[in-house]
């Protein structure tokens, strides 16, 4: 039997069947499983060895899906990411404020030997914080917020500029309570030095859901940044 797996983020079961639907008819004796996890998806095939058609479904999957796969095994987000900075020998610096240290937490928890490439993770909850720590100007908070993409961006640029990493994340955002209507609202800055780039989310669930989903897109991110010469973006 020869098999392979894709690892996605980003999109379901649901709306990967109406993408591919067209193979699932024409598969040919290869067996096509998908398993949906906390965030992630899995994608898995299989075909006795004799399969002339297992190549060719595995590439047109990968074309169709290559936006949402991260990884072509079975690993997570936070272990992809490792492998991805240790390969490339990058530092990596995080940011945290919707996310309290999340990030950093899971990524240390599933890579022994998460210091080769993490440097370091701030935790900037308050706007006093992010001015202390990150030099986020405090005419930049009163005309935007704290939760805005120019402050995630000058989040970013500050720890750039404090730190000896050569890649950086920062969130910003409403993680629920209080009945705000803004409760899902994101943003997450992903740079390096020579440029940052702010994306915008609203995500749905619990306090403790949208954590957990913006830690994962922010992974899911930075991969991308790092894997864009794999994908056709």
């Amino acid at each position: 039997m020869k098999n392979s797996i894709f690892k996605l983020f980003g999109i379901g079961e649901k709306d990967m069947k109406v993408i591919l639907s067209d193979l699932f008819l024409e598969s040919d004796g290869v067996l096509i499983t998908i398993t949906e996890g906390q965030g992630d998806s899995s994608l898995k095939l299989e075909a006795e060895d004799s399969n002339l058609n297992f190549d060719r479904l595995s590439s047109t999957i990968f074309e169709r899906l290559s936006n949402f796969i991260y990884a072509e095994e079975n690993i997570s987000l936070s272990e992809a990411l490792f492998q991805l900075l240790k390969f490339n020998g990058l530092k990596l610096a995080v940011a945290e404020s919707i996310t309290a240290g999340n990030i950093c937490a899971t990524f240390v928890k599933n890579n022994p030997g998460a210091s080769e490439v993490l440097v370091e993770g701030d935790v900037v909850y308050t706007e006093s914080a992010k001015m202390r720590m990150l030099d986020v100007s405090e005419e930049v908070l009163k005309a935007n917020t704290a939760v805005s993409a120019q402050t995630t961006y000058d989040m970013a640029k500050g720890l750039l500029n404090k730190s000896e990493a050569n890649l950086v994340i920062a969130t910003t955002g409403y993680a629920g309570g209080d009945n705000n209507p803004d409760n899902g609202l994101c943003y997450i800055a992903i740079g390096d030095r020579n440029k940052i780039d702010v994306y915008k989310n609203n995500f749905v669930g619990s306090r403790s859901e949208i954590i957990e989903i913006v830690t994962m897109a922010s992974m899911f991110y930075l991969i991308k940044k790092l894997r864009k010469k794999d994908f056709a973006l």
